[in-house]
């Protein structure tokens, strides 16, 4: 009875040990099964992170791809804009040779100045003489009605009264001249020497007013002198207007050409301040050799423009308003119409170039070379503005695949934060 009792007792002790082991087995299993659904979870996000990365890799190749492009777009904008550095330091050598012209031109408008000063004084003194040679005309007109002995007597003192109103009128120029510069000194000298001259030819030919009288020899002189001064008059009238007309057309083609390169200089200052001058640095050491026919011909521009300036000193300060192609264009036609009208009237045009080439091929040379100077500069008027929006969609476009980079970059970022966060320690 004791063994059974044992026997009972012993084996209620190991069905509560069994219950309790089976409890605990229980527990394990769910703990076990909580831990494989935990693993299972962190084995999908990890495949999934995986996943996202060979994602970010290809899309982060395919922007690598885009920026290459982009720096090869960059390589070629920035030797445009060299080329338009090396323009703008061509065209300030240039405005440097024209400072230069201008001050030659300067220098050559005085001694102009002085010439027409020297001209004036020679024509204020022959206009003297003219009205000392009338006088002495005069003179001789109220002695005509005295008889044949006197006027044989009256020779010798002739000639002698006639070189003296000469010296005084010699003497009148050279004290007007007195004030003046060296040069015109020395032109009045000259000036002096050539009414010596007159003087010895009229004291030489005292002997032919001896034999065929005074009156007719003084009125032939005065007569020869009086037509000399109408040839001078008339050549520097015909050399006024000549000059008033090339002034006029030299002007117009002046103000297009200025406006034109204004144009052109604000374009280029503006493309150097621009936000991708740090990216595109600027060379200006180089030259473009292409430019030295824009060179020559604005600096013949600026000459002539200095060469107005002197013939017409109130050049500079006219009015420039308009469309500079509509008044080309109007210019032309006027051009047209009045090689038309020269055909029916005796009009003429004086210039360098009517004297290799007639007038009519003159004027249609000048009508093409003026309408290619305004397409050249339309197309470089194109051209700066394709530039110009090429610049900008190409910055565009940069700051685009910036932003595009930082988001991508930034979700690079999260998602190594999310691992690190997520593996076991």
């Amino acid at each position: 009875m004791q063994d059974s009792l044992r026997i009972a007792f012993i084996k209620e002790q190991y069905e509560s040990k069994v219950q309790e082991l089976k409890g605990q087995v229980f527990v394990s299993k769910k703990y076990a099964e909580e831990m494989l659904l935990k693993l299972q979870s962190a084995l999908d996000e990890v495949e999934t992170g995986r996943k996202n990365e060979i994602a970010l890799a290809k899309r982060i190749e395919e922007l690598s791809m885009k920026v290459s492009e982009m720096e090869v777009e960059m390589q070629d904008l920035s030797a445009d804009k060299k080329e338009l550095s090396n323009a703008y330091d061509s065209m300030m050598t240039e405005l440097e040779c024209t400072k230069l012209n201008l001050d030659c031109c300067n220098e050559e408008k005085q001694k102009i100045e002085v010439d027409l000063q020297e001209c004036s004084e020679e024509r204020n003194r022959i206009r003297v003489e003219l009205d000392l040679i009338k006088k002495l005309l005069e003179n001789m007109a109220l002695t005509d009605d005295t008889t044949s002995h006197n006027n044989s007597g009256s020779c010798t003192p002739g000639t002698t009264s006639i070189g003296h109103i000469l010296g005084d009128g010699m003497s009148e120029s050279a004290s007007k001249a007195t004030p003046n510069t060296t040069e015109i000194d020395s032109g009045l000298q000259e000036g002096e020497i050539q009414d010596a001259c007159l003087s010895s030819n009229l004291s030489r030919k005292s002997e032919d007013v001896g034999k065929f009288g005074e009156h007719e020899y003084i009125k032939s002189v005065a007569c020869e002198n009086l037509e000399n001064c109408d040839r001078e008059y008339e050549s520097s009238v015909e050399d006024h207007l000549n000059g008033q007309n090339s002034i006029k057309d030299i002007s117009k083609e002046r103000k297009k050409l200025a406006t034109d390169l204004n144009l052109f200089q604000k374009e280029l200052e503006r493309l150097k301040n621009e936000n991708l001058s740090p990216l595109l640095p600027l060379d200006i050491n180089l030259v473009d050799p292409s430019l030295s026919g824009l060179e020559m011909t604005l600096s013949q521009l600026d000459m002539a423009n200095e060469h107005l300036r002197s013939i017409f000193p109130s050049f500079k300060e006219l009015p420039g308003s308009g469309n500079a192609l509509e008044r080309v264009l109007a210019l032309e036609l006027e051009l047209a119409e009045a090689l038309q009208a020269k055909k029916k009237t005796d009009i003429f045009f004086q210039s360098s170039f009517l004297k290799q080439h007639n007038d009519e091929a003159a004027v249609f040379q000048s009508f093409r070379d003026i309408n290619e100077l305004i397409q050249d500069t339309i197309e470089l008027k194109r051209r700066q503005v394709a530039v110009e929006n090429e610049l900008k969609e190409m910055q565009g476009r940069y700051s685009e695949l910036s932003v595009q980079f930082a988001e991508v970059e930034g979700e690079r970022q999260k998602l190594e934060m999310n691992l690190k966060n997520q593996t076991p320690r």
